[in-house]
């Protein structure tokens, strides 16, 4: 087994010999016993398996400015309420002035503007009324 070769089966199979190929073991552990090169890349490849079976520490005082930190950016963000989204970023008093003026105006609308169809002059289903194919009372 030449360095090449083992230094591919390492990073395959990690450090533990036991989980690599039968034929493959044991000139691994011939060539880890005298080869300089192939122990130095055994070890660098079991402190990188050692640091990654380690959890992270983390500072709990971290975790709680950081969940500071994302709550008062949270407070920041107005909210998209529904007036925001038809006004945009208005100030509140011309928003809710603006809004009175509009219902004010469409009552006055409503209440002076006179009424285009009488109510007496309504006609009912059950009423004879003549239509446009036969010109006679249906």
């Amino acid at each position: 087994m030449n360095h090449e070769r083992f230094t591919t089966l390492l990073d395959t199979y990690g450090t533990d010999l036991a989980r690599w190929p039968a034929p493959e073991r044991g000139a691994a552990e011939r060539l880890l016993a005298t080869a300089p090169d192939a122990q130095a890349a055994w070890r660098a490849a079991r402190d990188v398996e050692q640091l990654l079976a380690m959890p992270p520490g983390v500072d709990g005082a971290r975790i709680d400015r950081l969940v500071a930190a994302v709550a008062r950016h949270a407070r920041e963000i107005p909210r998209a309420t529904f007036l925001m989204l038809l006004f945009g970023r208005m100030p509140v008093r011309f928003v809710g002035v603006l809004c009175a003026g509009l219902l004010a105006l469409g009552w006055m609308a409503g209440s002076l503007h006179p009424r285009l169809v009488p109510a007496t002059d309504v006609a009912l289903l059950t009423d004879d009324v003549p239509t446009l194919f036969d010109g006679g009372p249906r």
